[in-house]
This record gives structure tokens, sequence and C-alpha cells, in this order.
């Protein structure tokens, strides 16, 4: 798993990306004003819902 945060060019605030082993992306429709609170956000999910949440299937299933 890879958690990705960054700017879009142009843009001044910062957004949140998880990429699962199997290349799934979950991407947060929420920006965020600090890094830190993009990987807080993360941190949240992960401990509320565990990490296979942010994981998706393997292969070309669709993930529903």
């Amino acid at each position: 798993m890879r958690v990705e945060i960054y700017k879009l060019e142009g843009e001044s605030r910062w957004c949140l990306e998880v990429i699962d082993e199997y290349n799934n992306s979950t991407v947060w429709d929420d920006t965020f004003e600090i890094d830190s609170d993009a990987l807080k956000e993360v941190q949240r999910i992960i401990r509320h819902d565990g990490i296979s949440s942010l994981i998706g299937p393997e292969g070309d299933e669709e993930w529903i």
C-alpha cells in the first residue's frame, strides 16, 4: 500500500490518494489545508475501518 499526499499544479491544497498492492486507487474528494491533515485522515480511516477498507480486488474484477 502506498499513501500519496500531493498538490496538483496551481493548487494550494493537498490531495490524498491511497494505492493498494493491486494498483487500485482511492482518492479523497476533499482536499486538505496542510499535508499533515491528510496523513491524519488516512491514519484515522485505518484505525477506524481497518487497512482492508482501502484494498480493492486483484486483477480485472469489478470492485463494488
